[in-house]
């Protein structure tokens, strides 16, 4: 639309101020940790939405991978005048042995199609499970290199794109959940841990 008449002016003020207005929400893509794993632990997009005051939509499902996100994300999401997106992926394909690169090859992609689109970007990264069973020192090296590349990513456009550390909100050592917010297996938040995390992502947008 081109705005060169005074009513054009008008009719693009009024267009914009309608989309920004729109543009309140935020979606919130992930796995389990997204989505919520125990039953009494509320999971962390509602508590989230309660902290700002506006919805933010949980598209999580448990168990599911970096493409699997992705493609819900870009089905689901992007089309539609979002403020924001929470991006937590990557745990599921580390878990089962792929690497960091291909790991963050799928994040990248998510992270500018988000930015393309307007959107701004939460970046979490993969939560530190030292104490989940079947968790060894490579896959623990592995997440060490995808959170390098979120945390560089994160840094290279602050305006846009705001970091959520895990290895920070929800770790006293950075490879393990303290045990206030571990749900018991060591890969999962109780509900302090789900509330750790949604006040760390609205400290990081607000």
């Amino acid at each position: 639309m081109k705005c060169s008449t005074i009513a054009a002016v008008a009719l693009c003020l009024t267009t914009m101020s309608a989309e920004a207005a729109q543009r309140r929400a935020w979606v919130a893509v992930g796995d389990s940790i997204t989505y919520g794993y125990a039953h009494d632990a509320t999971p962390y997009p509602v508590r989230l939405s309660e902290l700002l005051g506006v919805p933010v939509a949980n598209m999580g499902i448990g168990g599911d991978t970096a493409a699997n996100i992705n493609t819900r994300f870009t089905s689901y999401a992007l089309p539609y005048p979002y403020k924001g997106v929470i991006i937590e992926e990557c745990l599921n394909d580390l878990i089962a042995g792929t690497s960091a690169t291909t790991c963050w090859e799928a994040t990248a992609t998510a992270v500018d199609a988000a930015l393309a689109e307007g959107f701004l970007v939460v970046l979490v990264t993969a939560i530190p499970c030292g104490n989940y069973v079947g968790w060894n020192g490579t896959k623990e090296t592995e997440r060490g290199v995808y959170n390098l590349n979120v945390r560089t990513k994160a840094e290279s456009d602050p305006a846009h794109i705001f970091l959520v550390d895990l290895d920070e909100v929800v770790s006293d050592d950075g490879t393990t959940i303290k045990a206030a917010y571990d749900y018991g297996d060591g890969l999962h938040l109780d509900g302090d841990g789900m509330q750790a995390l949604a006040q760390a992502v609205a400290d990081a947008i607000q």
